[in-house]
């Protein structure tokens, strides 16, 4: 019997890893040269880029889990590999705009490779 309860729970958390990552409200600088989206989404699952862009035009999924990073800028970590739909979900999320602090990197306050948390977003 704690058999079974142990492999349900193991599914369970491994079905919960599925569910996409909806990170929300962020400023969005998806390293393509556009401007920053203000109010942004983006939505990851299975290691990809599956949604980005306005808050009132990218939909949420319904069983996403929602990290709200107002004030948070969020653009990829490699700064060569623009964010885009169907791109891998490698992210940084820092307290300060990076096109304008060259010390970023040490205000990282979330990261994100290949759609896992490294660092969870605070």
């Amino acid at each position: 019997m704690v058999l079974l309860a142990a492999a349900g729970l193991a599914g369970c958390s491994r079905n919960a890893g599925d569910q996409p990552k909806v990170l929300l409200d962020a400023i969005l600088m998806d390293g393509t040269g556009r401007p920053p989206i203000a109010s942004s989404i983006v939505v990851v699952q299975h290691g990809v880029v599956t949604a980005l862009g306005e808050r009132s035009q990218t939909p949420i999924p319904s069983d996403g889990v929602e990290f709200r990073l107002p004030g948070k800028f969020v653009f990829p970590s490699d700064p060569s590999a623009p964010l885009h739909v169907g791109g891998p979900a490698n992210l940084l999320i820092v307290n300060v705009n990076p096109a304008s602090d060259p010390d970023y990197a040490k205000k990282t306050t979330g990261r994100m490779t290949n759609g896992h948390w490294d660092q969870y977003p605070q």
